[in-house]
This record gives C-alpha cells, structure tokens and sequence, in this order.
C-alpha cells in the first residue's frame, strides 16, 4: 500500500494479524478542493481485513426506519409523468435531516412502491406529516388511486450494499 504522495508504511512482518500499521513520523500538507489538509505526527491506519462477503454486510445498529407506501396510480395516470411528479419532491425529501435512502419501483401487476429510509422512526413519522403540507402534495395523491395508498413504518434490520 502507497500514497501518491510517496509515503509507504512499513511491511508486516510474519503473521501479525493486527489490523493496525503504524508508519513513521510523517508530514504532508495535503489539498482537497480549497482546503488545506496538514497532515503531522505518526501515523496509523487501519486496515480492513474482513472478508468480501463481510465487507459487503452492514448491521444496522442504529434503528434507521423503512417508510414503504404501496399504491396504484388512478385512472389516466401515466407512468412517466407520475415519475416526474415524484421527481419533483426530491429536492424536499433531500433537504430532511435523517434522511438516508430512496426509491421508486412499480410492479408488474400495476403496484408501486416509494421506500425512504429514514435515520429514526422520529424523523420518518415527521417528515411524512410534513411531506403532506408541500406544494406537490395535492398533485401526487391526485396521482393516487383513491383508497390505493398504503404507508408502514419498519425498523431495518440488516441491509446488504454493494
């Protein structure tokens, strides 16, 4: 393992299985877009030994809640002007504090599913209130197939990400 900027932390040595490495008395100014990054002293970086499989696993310990909606759209609806509408409350959704995950998909029997993870239950059961009070609202539940929508609130267990 090298940096671009010539540092190389020493070999390990037989079958030391600490996943700590520690480098030598170190100094690097380094830039990141306008900042100025002044890196000094001893270095140590920890090295990921899990295996891919483990790697690619994330336990949630931190509660974060799936809001799923399921509905179908109403008569007349048509698939790609609801996507635009729903594209419309992006800047809305990224703007919450909490907010992790979203996505759309619909179904081949005609279902759809928004799925939104949220930080906390706190924040998913806030924002949905909030969602209701926007501009856009009226425009998406007229969207909606009357009596169609469907909206749960579950704690994530276990996620897989790639």
């Amino acid at each position: 393992m090298s940096f671009d900027d010539g540092f190389t932390p020493p070999p390990r040595r037989g079958k030391d299985l600490s996943p700590y490495v520690m480098g030598e008395i170190y100094s690097k100014t380094r830039f990141l877009g306008r900042a100025r990054i002044q890196l000094t002293g001893l270095c140590q970086l920890k090295l990921d030994i899990a295996s891919p499989s483990q790697s690619k696993r994330r336990q949630v310990m931190n509660k974060h809640v799936a809001e799923i909606v399921t509905f179908r759209l109403a008569d007349g609806a048509k698939t790609s002007e609801f996507v635009a509408l729903m594209q419309r409350t992006e800047a809305f959704v990224r703007a919450q504090s909490g907010f992790l995950h979203r996505q759309l998909s619909q179904g081949a029997d005609g279902s759809w599913t928004d799925y939104v993870v949220w930080q906390d239950m706190a924040t998913a059961q806030a924002v949905a209130q909030s969602f209701m009070q926007q501009e856009f609202a009226p425009e998406v539940m007229a969207a909606i197939a009357p009596d169609t929508a469907k909206m749960r609130h579950e704690q994530v267990l276990w996620m897989m990400v790639s």
